[in-house]
């Protein structure tokens, strides 16, 4: 098997919309959830934390530079991921689609 990471993110208008309407993104999370966990595929799902407390390294100079902030630009931003164990890339986004 290949490990697929299936990365959630959202541009602002989309954060605030989820935020808004948290219960139902959170219950669909937890199906997708429960549904990989029954086909076995799940290697790990976290949420991560607020853009605005991250930070970036980067390691092209010497030594690293180290921005605070969000990672990214701010429209397109991570809020967590899911580490499956599938055969194909389109076995992990059909796991995602269902």
């Amino acid at each position: 098997m290949s490990k697929y990471m299936l990365i959630m993110w959202g541009a602002d208008g989309t954060n605030a919309a989820l935020m808004a309407s948290i219960d139902e993104a959170m219950a669909a999370t937890g199906l997708f959830v429960e549904e990989v966990m029954k086909a076995g595929v799940l290697l790990a799902a976290e949420g991560l934390d607020d853009p605005g407390r991250g930070a970036v390294v980067d390691f092209s100079s010497e030594p690293p530079v180290v921005t605070d902030g969000p990672y990214g630009e701010t429209r397109e931003l991570f809020g967590g991921y899911s580490l499956l164990d599938v055969a194909t890339k389109e076995e992990a986004i059909a796991a995602r689609l269902r």
